[in-house]
């Protein structure tokens, strides 16, 4: 490994003025780079810092932060890349528990001093030096990087240098990626899309990394105009990304430039139509990628590839292996090889737990293996909605709301409920005005009658985390407020008044009907009571139900949700 990091290092100095970085705001060559690092190094020896100690990061400025953690890379240290948008408590907190011996951060006067601090580097230090290249093995430490937090509480993720090299050696091989290749990559780097998919790929293979800044939907315009001026050969992005493009920016021509040879869409499962329309209406070769923190980056490949899985699944296994659960067809995802972090930091519990009794990391995530060898996503466990004994996977209901033109985002959690022991929620936002009533026709049409959310909601955002990630967190907070408090009493007034009114003409009790109930399974319930249910129901709540309503109710569920509509129209 010293003769691989002594190499990188040589290459690093010899490409001189060819861009390692490009911004918004400012360029920097690799001689820039090469001599902040060794500017870097000698401040790391103003602060006794020996190799195999930790450093925690947390720049705003893309270059420095880069700078600084390769510095640490190259010199034996271990480093670890935050969210600047942490909390200065939250940073204290984080360095405590890694035991970090330099914080660097943008807003050093509000760390405590017991943390050794530093200001960002911006001259040259006078006792700069090259750093140590130490010899390692691929099984030590390279750097610890935390969870993006949108589902569970982050976590520290270990990365040797054996898993990085892995994952930078395929990226590689897949996708030609070398010295001259110009990666556009909006991840923030404290995310590990943004930080292997960006600098660490860019230094270790020569290539250029493209920053433009945050997505934003305000700043699309020129968040495409940089694509466009920059001409990547590689554009690192996400399912979300490609959809508000394809919906307010059809006609661009950012991705026409001939030197563009992937699209690599990372960060969750590509619903298929949206990969077949990109694809179509820009002409650009889209790949969707599998992977997480635990994985370094990336593990299934899908896309036009000898080696990737099928359009519209999350790829194949490339240079590592996967399964299913206990041999299932269906179940949770479980992977093996040398791109799999060996453990989380100081929790040997929860290392553990994802961890087979063979040695296989358990994704959490849940998978149908096809006849092809890729696999389909389904969902994650922590995500899976029970609701009335019915398990929903939240990209069921999104993809149907996704599907209507005015739609921008959808996301689709659970709330609990007494009745339903979870319900599914959706919030919603929309491009243009418009009348939810025909987000629940549209759910009704395409989802089985159990599967339909009892809520949907328009929102003016969807709050996301620092990554970029939902923060359903906040929307179970959004969702218990007031405001949405009032219109679950109501959905749960209409429950109770069905089945008072059922029990009164089927002439059951009401502690034997569900949500569940259906016409063919519960005693009563046959055609001429069906016809005087229907009549009792328009009369209670003063609604008038359609052929196309009355045919259409085939059990409780189904009759709650036709009332609901009308009363939400009315």
């Amino acid at each position: 490994m010293k003769q691989e990091l002594y190499q990188i290092w040589q290459n690093i100095r010899m490409r001189g003025r060819h861009p390692f970085m490009v911004t918004a705001q400012n360029n920097v060559s690799y001689r820039n780079l090469y001599y902040s690092i060794k500017d870097i190094c000698g401040l790391f020896d103003d602060n006794g810092l020996k190799p195999g100690v930790k450093i925690t990061i947390a720049v705003s400025d893309d270059a420095t932060a880069s700078a600084i953690f390769l510095a640490a890379f190259f010199d034996g240290l271990v480093p670890i890349m935050l969210s600047p948008e942490n909390s200065p408590e939250k940073m204290v907190e984080i360095s405590r528990s890694l035991d970090s011996k330099l914080h660097v951060d943008d807003n050093t006067e509000i760390i405590p001093r017991h943390l050794r601090v530093l200001k960002r580097f911006r001259v040259s230090h006078k006792y700069a030096r090259t750093p140590l290249l130490p010899e390692v093995e691929y099984s030590k430490l390279c750097y610890i990087l935390f969870t993006s937090g949108s589902t569970a509480t982050p976590r520290g993720v270990e990365i040797t240098y054996g898993n990085l090299f892995t994952q930078i050696t395929t990226m590689q091989r897949l996708f030609l990626i070398g010295p001259g290749s110009r990666i556009f990559n909006s991840s923030p780097i404290s995310h590990t899309d943004g930080l292997v998919q960006g600098p660490i790929i860019s230094a270790v293979l020569g290539a250029c990394v493209l920053r433009p800044g945050s997505f934003k939907i305000s700043e699309l315009d020129q968040w495409l105009d940089f694509l466009r001026a920059e001409c990547p050969t590689h554009i690192i992005t996400n399912p979300t990304i490609l959809s508000f493009i394809l919906k307010f920016s059809p006609n661009s021509d950012a991705f026409a430039s001939s030197q563009l040879k992937a699209l690599i869409c990372t960060g969750g499962a590509l619903p298929e139509s949206l990969w077949t329309a990109f694809q179509t209406n820009f002409n650009v070769k889209v790949f969707n990628v599998y992977g997480s923190t635990e994985t370094v980056a990336n593990a299934l490949f899908a896309g036009a590839h000898p080696e990737m899985g099928e359009l519209g699944s999350i790829g194949k296994p490339v240079d590592c292996q996967a399964r299913v659960a206990k041999g299932a067809q269906s179940g949770e995802l479980e992977l093996k090889g040398n791109n799999i972090s060996p453990r989380y930091w100081a929790d040997p519990n929860l290392t553990a737990e994802t961890r087979t009794s063979d040695g296989w990391f358990r994704t959490g995530d849940m998978v149908i293996e096809l006849k092809s060898g890729s696999y389909q996503f389904l969902g994650r466990f922590s995500s899976v909605i029970n609701q009335g004994a019915v398990r929903i996977f939240p990209d069921e209901i999104d993809e149907v709301i996704k599907a209507h033109p005015s739609v921008v985002e959808c996301v689709t959690f659970a709330l609990p409920d007494q009745d339903f022991e979870e319900i599914a929620v959706c919030a919603v936002t929309t491009a243009s005005e418009l009348d939810v009533e025909e987000l629940y026709t549209a759910t009704a049409e395409s989802l089985p009658s159990l599967k339909k959310p009892k809520i949907i909601k328009i929102v003016e955002q969807i709050p996301k985390t620092s990554t970029g990630k939902i923060d359903r967190g906040v929307l179970v907070e959004w969702f218990n407020n007031q405001q949405s408090s009032e219109v679950h009493v109501a959905y749960k007034n209409v429950v109770e008044k069905v089945f008072r009114i059922m029990s009164e003409v089927f002439s059951v009790s009401v502690s034997v009907l569900s949500v569940t109930s259906a016409d063919k399974e519960t005693l009563g319930w046959d055609s001429f009571n069906h016809l005087k249910l229907i009549l009792a129901i328009e009369e209670e709540f003063s609604i008038e139900l359609s052929t196309n309503d009355i045919i259409r109710i085939r059990n409780t569920d189904d009759l709650v949700q036709t009332v609901q509509s009308h009363l939400d129209a009315t």
